[in-house]
């Protein structure tokens, strides 16, 4: 067995020789150097017959019939067999066409359970990634997050989900009549207001506004209160959106802290905050005067936080019913 590369003995010893040849038996593959020169061998991703043979005791890989799993029906992704969501109706199957096939039909309107056009405002996703569903299903292989009400469950599993890190379970504080006080909010379309727009870029299923960007906070972070700029985007925004706003806070204490002060002083009333900033000075402190406001509120206990969780929380309200 040899093989040049760039001009070079791809394996240059006896030994790689052999390991290199042993290696492509073992995968099927007469190279393991990227080339597939072998006839009749079964593409990787395919489900076509193979003209070949299987190893003795070999079972060969089959497409698995569609499935009814939890109300949704699971189909397989023509190629490489990944699972694929769909709603109401038969599965559908992602990928190109094969040959002879018609091209497949745009994907349906998604209506929410009253039966509205929710394009455009609703989080409904027509399709959920393979990838987010085997790694929920891992998620819940390694946390048990039954005994939790439903949107409580929810945010702590898309919080888990975004970070890899189920500590969060024990350390995130949620208001289940806030949290759905804060869902109807935002599929009955309330403005949906973050400090930062890191935080915006997170929520990719509405329109998010962004405190910091508003008109007049420049002026409001120059004045002579010595706000923070992320605070003087929060006065701004309470300015603009007094009343009947969520807000989520997933960058500076500071933005958290001044949102706080408001709701205290009756300036902002909002059915749901969402608290995550992350920082060592005046997280907490901010946090625990979140909680102690009275507002319904989603925040965590420690200095941890950040624009992923806190738009995390959002998605976790968004999606809803549908989690994997």
């Amino acid at each position: 067995m040899s093989g040049v590369v760039f001009g070079e003995d791809a394996y240059p010893a006896s030994r790689l020789k052999a390991a290199a040849l042993l290696h492509s038996v073992a995968d099927n593959r007469p190279l393991v150097d990227g080339n597939k020169r072998r006839r009749g061998r079964r593409p990787r991703c395919s489900s076509a017959p193979w003209s070949g043979g299987w190893p003795p005791g070999a079972i060969p890989p089959t497409r698995p019939p569609e499935r009814r799993e939890r109300g949704v029906m699971l189909a397989r992704d023509r190629r490489c067999g990944n699972p694929v969501r769909s709603r109401g109706g038969p599965a559908t199957v992602s990928g190109p066409p094969r040959p002879g096939e018609p091209d497949p039909a745009p994907l349906p309107v998604v209506l929410d359970v009253s039966g509205e056009d929710t394009r455009g405002r609703s989080a409904v996703r027509a399709n959920v990634h393979p990838i987010e569903i085997e790694s929920f299903a891992i998620l819940r292989a390694r946390l048990d997050t039954t005994d939790l009400p439903p949107l409580s469950r929810a945010v702590v599993e898309r919080v888990v989900h975004t970070t890899a890190d189920p500590s969060w379970a024990g350390e995130l504080v949620c208001a289940e009549d806030a949290l759905g006080a804060g869902r109807a909010a935002l599929l009955a379309g309330a403005p949906l207001i973050a400090d930062v727009r890191m935080v915006a870029a997170g929520v990719t299923a509405r329109p998010v506004t962004v405190a910091l960007d508003l008109p007049g906070a420049p002026d409001l972070a120059a004045a002579p209160a010595h706000r923070t700029r992320s605070a003087a985007g929060i006065r701004a925004a309470a300015a603009a959106h007094p009343d009947g706003a969520v807000w989520v806070i997933g960058n500076a204490p500071t933005a958290l802290a001044e949102l706080v002060g408001l709701l205290d002083a009756g300036s902002v009333r909002s059915p749901l905050v969402i608290g995550l900033p992350v920082g060592f000075v005046g997280s907490v402190a901010a946090k625990a005067a979140l909680r102690a406001c009275g507002a319904g509120a989603v925040s965590n206990r420690s200095e941890r936080g950040g624009a992923a969780v806190a738009a995390a929380a959002v998605n976790a309200l968004l999606y809803a019913g549908e989690n994997p």
